[in-house]
């Protein structure tokens, strides 16, 4: 089904038309991760300017890649009393330079 519809409206120009598409991308990691991942996010102020809170893009992250955070505040507490206070963004990091290793010897794979 193509998403991308032609709209013709009355509706005065600069209107924001919100479109409700199914997810086909869904969170499939841990929900601790998935918390980890939002307060990276939030920590690097890279969602407008730093200008937002955890609510909101906890919210945004959770309609997006469809998953129930539940409390996500209790989560975080959780992640700051692990021996490993930063696990999902440690293995992300050691991932992502596998990744650009790998890219590295095999050119064409990129």
């Amino acid at each position: 089904r193509n998403y991308l519809e032609t709209f013709n409206s009355t509706a005065p120009v600069g209107t924001t038309i919100i479109v409700n598409v199914p997810s086909a991308i869904r969170w499939t990691g841990s929900k601790t991760d998935c918390v980890e991942f939002i307060y990276g996010l939030y920590a690097n102020g890279c969602l407008n300017n730093g200008r937002i809170d955890i609510k909101s893009i906890a919210t945004f992250i959770q309609k997006t890649f469809d998953i129930d955070l539940g409390n996500i505040y209790r989560i975080f507490q959780d992640i700051r009393i692990r021996d490993e206070r930063t696990k999902y963004h440690n293995k992300t990091v050691t991932n992502l330079v596998s990744l650009m290793d790998y890219s590295d010897e095999h050119p064409r794979f990129s």
